[in-house]
């Protein structure tokens, strides 16, 4: 489905970049992977401010998606999962609007689904651009927060799955069932993801995407990163994070741990350079210019995200 012209839409108030403009993603792929900014034309773009607390147990963000009707039937809601409703903390949503007006929206399966009702059916290839405030709260507990992989704990911050993320309509509809307790609970479509993050200075960030920018101030930092197409967006913060990387090709990969742990980290890095060059010889080329390795407190041996990967500390 040809997404139609997004002419009439509001614009972001987060960042001066256009909807269509898929240039801040040109950084996070390798060269023989950059023609995909031309296709998928109705992928979503998220565009995410994101403040976490000094403690690293709350977020307060701002969301503007832009999502196009792709199916080949009118649609009379966009549908988004809350999944933090469902791994042990909370997600509570605020000052919905669908191009620029104000929407009550509608709660179920236990408040990890948010229907929003739209005024008029979004035809085949028309947009709408949909935007809210959120307020997350963050379990301390890894044992009850998915794997661990949405959890402040030992003095890092995981946040999986954290951000209101538009569920996927298939040969179905809409798809809100509740996945299993076991593995992983987020089933999306790819899109791409303009994000700040604001936390404070001595955290170490490691994120989806590649980094477009970055300051500090006051004893905050700020960082913009760019990641997509992905089906997800991830975040992993520490104040206790060393990095050491090596380059393959053009992918730099990334292993941070705590210094404890630091013979550990450079053993992963080394099997995650061998790793990929082994599959780049037998299966394909890696699209992405950074791979990141980042030990938490996961209670499974890892889990994998678009251009990082969550490893156990234990």
């Amino acid at each position: 489905m040809t997404a139609a012209p997004s002419t009439g839409l509001p614009g972001s108030s987060l960042f001066e970049v256009a909807w269509d403009d898929r240039s801040p993603f040109a950084a996070g792929l390798v060269t023989g992977q950059q023609a995909v900014l031309e296709q998928q034309p109705g992928a979503s773009v998220y565009h995410l401010d994101v403040a976490l607390s000094d403690d690293m147990t709350t977020v307060h963000g701002r969301e503007e998606v832009r999502y196009t009707n792709t199916e080949d039937v009118p649609l009379d809601s966009v549908v988004f999962r809350l999944f933090p409703n469902l791994t042990g903390g909370s997600i509570a949503v605020s000052g919905l609007t669908v191009n620029g007006q104000p929407v009550e929206p509608i709660y179920s399966l236990e408040d990890s689904v948010m229907t929003v009702p739209l005024s008029e059916p979004l035809q085949p290839g028309q947009q709408a651009v949909l935007a809210m405030d959120f307020d997350v709260v963050v379990p301390t507990d890894p044992e009850t927060s998915n794997y661990g992989t949405f959890a402040s704990f030992d003095d890092v911050l995981a946040l999986a799955h954290f951000y209101p993320m538009i569920a996927v309509y298939d040969d179905e509809g809409w798809n809100v069932e509740i996945a299993p307790p076991e593995g992983d609970v987020v089933y999306a479509d790819s899109g791409y993801y303009l994000t700040r993050i604001t936390l404070p200075d001595e955290q170490v960030l490691v994120a989806s995407g590649v980094t477009l920018d970055e300051s500090r101030k006051d004893g905050q930092q700020v960082v913009t990163v760019a990641a997509g197409p992905a089906r997800d967006f991830y975040l992993a913060a520490s104040d206790a994070y060393q990095v050491v990387s090596q380059q393959v090709g053009e992918t730099t990969i990334n292993s941070y741990a705590p210094r404890s742990l630091q013979r550990g980290s450079g053993e992963v890095l080394d099997i995650a350079a061998a790793a990929m060059r082994s599959y780049e010889d037998h299966v394909g080329p890696y699209p992405y210019t950074e791979m990141d390795l980042v030990s938490t407190a996961t209670s499974a041996l890892g889990v994998e995200y678009p251009g990082i990967m969550a490893l156990t500390s234990r």
